[in-house]
């Protein structure tokens, strides 16, 4: 009965994983947008016979998503990424077979271990925060401007490849576009913690903690992409613009200003560094 009434206040997600797709029922997540509609159009948003967007959203007008259970973000957490990148486990030339099994035998334990530690803990808390703003095309640099459409807040610099191919070329010079801005925050108290590990000598666990923090910080940008994608007015995919430690100080800035990300905890300190460390910031670029 128990587990019944669990699966009733639940819903079932499908997660890809390494080894195949699994089924998984997870609490059903309410943000603060639960009182709009997803669909903000009179026309279905499986119709694919209008050209986008249909309506002007508000714009300068930020949105707080927060996500308390870390499994409805494990669909959107790239595990080879975290494993590769993060963690250090690189295939190389080291035969698939024998890699996948070391995952499925030594590296999946450990995720889910850090995972379970994160929630009974509440390491982490995922929240982001975002905004529809005005911005133009104006060669290889993106211009956005303040909520007054006069007032030029900062520029995006886009440099181009060896192919020639740019992510400017997402834009069409010198028009008015609508482009969707975020903040991620997995809380303050994962900073704290991460360094209390790695001051008291707990390297290895640090490590992990520390990979799976910033791959939860691209899973919930991705999350908070789909939502915007939802309401169908900057349709297309994240663009990830940099962490604490690796961003541009004047775009940060001006954005998180912008954003008002201070409603989740989001600031931008006198050594020109954003905190806290387990922040960041990103787009969602024209379809």
């Amino acid at each position: 009965m128990e587990q019944e009434e669990q699966q009733k206040n639940a819903e079932k997600i499908v997660i890809d994983t390494l080894f195949g797709e699994i089924e998984e029922y997870v609490s059903k997540q309410v943000d603060e947008d639960e009182n709009e509609s997803e669909n903000l159009f009179d026309t279905p948003v499986n119709d694919q016979s209008y050209d986008l967007p249909l309506v002007k959203v508000l714009h300068y007008k930020p949105k707080i998503l927060i996500q308390k259970n870390l499994t409805s973000l494990v669909p959107y957490l790239n595990e080879l990424s975290l494993y590769e990148t993060q963690w250090g486990y690189g295939k190389k030339d080291e035969d698939r077979e024998i890699w996948t099994i070391k995952v499925m035998e030594e590296l999946s334990p450990i995720l889910n271990s850090v995972k379970e530690v994160c929630e009974k803990e509440k390491i982490i808390v995922p929240k982001s925060i975002y905004a529809y703003m005005t911005a133009v095309a104006k060669g290889d640099v993106l211009q956005v401007y303040s909520s007054n459409k006069k007032e030029l807040s900062f520029e995006l610099p886009f440099q181009r490849r060896a192919d020639g191919y740019s992510v400017i070329d997402k834009f069409v010079q010198g028009e008015e576009t609508s482009v969707a801005f975020m903040a991620i925050n997995m809380g303050r108290s994962a900073t704290d913690i991460a360094k209390t590990w790695l001051m008291t000598g707990h390297d290895e666990q640090y490590q992990y903690l520390d990979g799976f923090i910033k791959e939860m910080i691209v899973a919930m940008a991705q999350f908070t992409t789909d939502k915007i994608n939802k309401q169908q007015c900057c349709v297309g995919e994240m663009l990830f613009l940099g962490m604490a430690k690796d961003g541009n100080v004047k775009v940060q800035s001006a954005l998180i200003k912008e954003l008002d990300a201070a409603q989740i905890d989001v600031s931008f300190s006198r050594n020109y560094l954003m905190n806290p460390e387990y922040s960041a910031l990103a787009m969602v670029l024209p379809k």
